[in-house]
């Protein structure tokens, strides 16, 4: 386990971007679900990563676009307008079937967990993120650490999300220190998993 704090900057860019793809290795395709304005999208997308973002604003998903076009990136970052409870969606950009696997290389999902509602809810949607990644691929998600910062948010447990990872068929690659948000100033907790063979 790591000591200290990073940036989620660096995470993104260093962690997830360099970690996962060897040097001259093809371009991850990458899902961020719940991404938001697309500020960790556009990160990866500098990497030369196939981004798509979803997101069930559409004023966030126009944001990401913006982002993206700003950084000279927006030909790697498409957006669809859907949510984790939109199975019908997520099953139409992972090709995902029932017992089958994703065609994700790397889905995020950060700071999205704690607004599900339910603990239960979010254990589910681990399973949900986890069938989106092909067997090898892995998942990146991140939580504030401590007290919700809104009412209705979920105070998530490290231990029980990792818990649903394992459950979900993932090993953890990297239980980190925690990550700084340079934008809030939040410290997040952080999961990496690499799903197993089916």
């Amino acid at each position: 386990m790591r000591t200290g704090t990073r940036s989620r900057r660096a995470l993104v860019a260093d962690t997830l971007g360099g970690a996962l793809a060897a040097p001259g290795q093809a371009p991850l395709r990458v899902l961020d679900a719940g991404g938001g304005d697309g500020r960790d999208a556009v990160e990866l997308a500098r990497l030369g990563h196939d981004v798509t973002v979803l997101d069930s604003s559409g004023r966030a998903l126009a944001a990401a676009q913006e982002r993206a076009a700003e950084a000279g990136v927006a030909h790697l970052v498409r957006t669809v307008d859907a949510d984790l409870d939109d199975v019908a969606a997520l099953a139409a950009i992972t090709h995902h079937r029932a017992g089958g696997s994703g065609s994700f290389d790397l889905v995020l999902c950060h700071d999205v967990l704690p607004a599900r509602g339910t603990l239960a809810q979010v254990v589910a949607d681990v399973a949900a993120l986890t069938s989106s990644v092909h067997a090898g691929g892995a998942i990146s998600l991140l939580a504030p650490v401590g007290a919700p910062a809104a009412p209705g948010l979920l105070r998530l447990d490290r231990d029980l999300v990792r818990g649903a990872l394992l459950a979900s068929g993932c090993d953890l690659l990297d239980v980190g220190g925690d990550v700084v948000d340079e934008v809030t100033g939040v410290s997040h907790w952080h999961l990496v998993a690499r799903r197993r063979g089916d």
